[in-house]
């Protein structure tokens, strides 16, 4: 009789003990995860509230166009090229035509203007949206039919590309876009909310990664094919053939921060054994905060005018380091500061001299 109640009493105790070890953990949880979800609701109404900028007032209100272009990238038509005439022509996708921006805006028209100060040039934007480099053997063949001395093919990191990542499967797109609750939970609980949010984003940036990788792996040919073909007839039509490459403004431009470096050395890799110029634009970029570089921060990364402006202008000086035009074509007057009615010219320009390494440091 002692034995069975003795019996009983240690399996009422182990009972209570192992009761006690999982209620507790379990309690402290819920404790903890209740206190999070007031704190979630809460926070926003004790913090102070911080300004939130409606980036899309800094587009244009609307956009123009001369008289004459058939289309807005903004080219003039092309008359038989005059003797004096100096022309390039920009062969790309997004990067280069520049939605949601001026026409003259985009880095081939800026360009362009650079160089019309010292003669007479024109710079053709046949940039298209959404073109591969497979695509833009089109657009390659009507810029050989304008005669140009030069042709710069703009390179992006989605150029293998031939199709929308949104029309990819899934299991090539991932987790990639936009985050959207979707259970009971989530759709109720702001701490349940803020966590898968932030699980969500970490895989979809992993898979946007993941996503490019797979672009220049398994589809190294869609680029590497149509480049070469390019390089073949800018060489049968002695035209001078260049290449561009844009870092992707997503990510930090810094090192190593930024994730697409091993593939920016595979292209420049490739293009340089080709013999073709190349111009990695993503160091031109390091030191500047992507939301400032993009054309509405957060929601769509194509380069805005800034971005713009910076590529023009390494573009110039890049062209002009490998002597793509003669000294007669290069800037005149060119200036350190613009912050008074009369700055100094650069010294090596005023004596005609090669730039020397402080120049261009300051350059």
């Amino acid at each position: 009789m002692n034995f069975a109640v003795s019996r009983i009493t240690t399996l009422r105790i182990t009972t209570l003990r192992i009761t006690t070890l999982l209620f507790v953990p379990l309690f402290g949880v819920l404790i903890s995860c209740v206190a999070l979800e007031l704190f979630f609701r809460v926070l926003p109404a004790v913090m102070p509230q911080t300004a939130k900028f409606d980036y899309a007032r800094e587009r244009p209100a609307f956009f123009y166009l001369p008289l004459t272009p058939q289309n807005l990238q903004g080219n003039e038509p092309q008359a038989e090229k005059k003797s004096d005439e100096y022309r390039i022509a920009v062969v790309g996708d997004s990067f280069s035509f520049a939605p949601g921006m001026q026409y003259s805006d985009a880095f081939p028209k800026k360009l362009e203007a650079l160089l019309k100060t010292a003669s007479n040039t024109t710079v053709l934007n046949l940039g298209t949206p959404g073109f591969s480099t497979v695509n833009e053997l089109t657009t390659f063949a009507e810029a050989l039919k304008a005669a140009p001395d030069l042709i710069v093919l703009q390179v992006t990191l989605n150029d293998p590309q031939m199709r929308p990542l949104q029309q990819e499967s899934d299991d090539i797109r991932g987790s990639f876009g936009p985050y959207a609750p979707k259970s009971f939970l989530t759709r109720h609980s702001k701490f349940a909310a803020w966590m898968a949010a932030r699980l969500h984003n970490t895989q979809s940036v992993s898979s946007y990664k993941r996503y490019h990788e797979y672009l220049w792996r398994d589809n190294w040919q869609r680029f590497a094919e149509p480049f070469e073909q390019m390089r073949a007839q800018a060489e049968a039509a002695d035209v001078k053939f260049a290449v561009v490459l844009f870092p992707l403004f997503d990510f930090s431009l810094e090192q190593p921060d930024y994730p697409f470096a091993a593939i920016h050395k595979k292209i420049g890799s490739h293009v340089k054994n080709a013999k073709v110029p190349f111009l990695d634009l993503w160091p031109a970029y390091r030191g500047i905060d992507p939301y400032r570089l993009q054309l509405l921060p957060g929601r769509d990364t194509h380069p805005n005018e800034i971005a713009h402006r910076i590529a023009a202008e390494k573009i110039y000086l890049w062209l002009k380091e490998l002597s793509f035009f003669p000294r007669e074509r290069r800037l005149k007057r060119m200036y350190p500061r613009r912050a008074n009615l009369r700055e100094q010219q650069f010294p090596w320009l005023v004596s005609k001299r090669p730039i020397v390494a402080k120049a261009k440091r300051d350059l």
